[in-house]
């Protein structure tokens, strides 16, 4: 039998401790039952064989460790421990008890000698009988332990499995988290690339229509200005329908005052009428809008240069007045037009 002074109960505590933080698969109060062995007291005499030391079976171990203070003070609260000798507690402590006074008993020596030794026999049987229900107990406790490590070590799989599962499940996770950020980034950069985008849009839009409003201004400066101006060619399109109006109105009444002064005598008569027909004709424009002003300031010399521009032009459209006009004329005419 193995000695149980090398058994160590924080070993055999470990296999039923949950690791998980939750309560321990076996309550330590129940395993320190299982370890507290009852010894009987046996006293020491020659009747009886001899027991070495009692001790505990070496359980199995996962850890290997030393014995605990726990299991010894187990094992001491029991009544001696299974260390110690059965012969050398109750046994010595009864046996001085018998022969402390042998006279005051009223027996002998050999009386008092075969007292110890029918005791010795008893206590020796007794304790064979706590050895065997010790081992059977420490069986007991073994073949518990064994279910014990079973269920743990099949609890711990599943745990490895469920953990092993879940760490499967977080790097997957991790990996399509890892995708995700890398997909936001590029959609980040594309976004600030098509912001960037639309921000040189809108700022070239901007330049637009600030150079179609400076365009509108133009246009409106320009369209009021084409106004202007075609008021302006209105106007003298007027003035020189008018003009050429009076023109017509002169030359018709400048060849009727001719031909009427190519029939007078007077060479000098001829000048006189056609000069005093072209003023007559012109101040009688006097009622045409635009033209007072000008009639009013026109010099004597300039309508002299005006009947001889027209004379001119008679004599050119007629030949035959200018034959005329050399015979009955000459040289006379203060207009010049011969």
């Amino acid at each position: 039998m193995a000695d149980l002074g090398r058994f160590d109960s924080a070993t055999l505590f470990s296999v039923f401790k949950n690791e998980n933080g939750g309560e321990n698969l076996l309550n330590f109060d129940d395993l320190e039952d299982l370890l507290d062995i009852d010894l009987p007291l046996a006293t020491a005499g020659p009747v009886g064989p001899s027991f070495p030391p009692a001790s505990a079976s070496v359980l199995p171990s996962t850890s290997g460790a030393g014995e605990s203070e726990h299991t010894r003070a187990g094992l001491q609260g029991s009544g001696g421990g299974w260390g110690s000798n059965p012969s050398s507690d109750g046994g010595d402590s009864d046996g001085s008890d018998g022969d402390a006074n042998p006279k005051q008993d009223g027996g002998d020596p050999s009386s008092t000698r075969s007292g110890r030794s029918g005791r010795s026999g008893k206590a020796g049987k007794a304790s064979a009988a706590g050895i065997s229900k010790r081992r059977q107990r420490n069986a007991d406790q073994m073949e518990s332990n064994r279910v014990a490590q079973q269920k743990y070590r099949q609890r711990k799989k599943a745990e490895q499995s469920t953990l092993q599962h879940a760490v499967d499940l977080l790097t997957a996770q991790v990996a399509a988290l890892k995708a995700v950020e890398v997909r936001a980034s590029e959609l980040e950069g594309v976004v600030q690339q098509q912001g960037a985008t639309i921000n040189a849009l809108q700022q070239h839009s901007m330049r637009q229509a600030v150079e179609l409003d400076t365009t509108r201004t133009a246009l409106g400066s320009s369209q009021g200005q084409l106004v202007a101006q075609h008021k302006l060619i209105l106007d003298q399109q007027a003035k020189l329908r008018l003009q050429e109006q009076v023109i017509v109105s002169l030359k018709d009444r400048l060849k009727e005052k001719i031909d009427e002064a190519l029939e007078h005598v007077v060479p000098g008569t001829v000048c006189e009428k056609m000069v005093a027909a072209v003023k007559a004709t012109l101040y009688g424009a006097k009622d045409v809008h635009g033209l007072q002003d000008i009639l009013g300031q026109l010099p004597e010399h300039l309508v002299h240069e005006i009947c001889r521009n027209i004379f001119q032009v008679c004599k050119e459209s007629w030949p035959e007045l200018r034959i005329r006009c050399s015979q009955q004329v000459g040289s006379g005419c203060v207009t010049g037009a011969v």
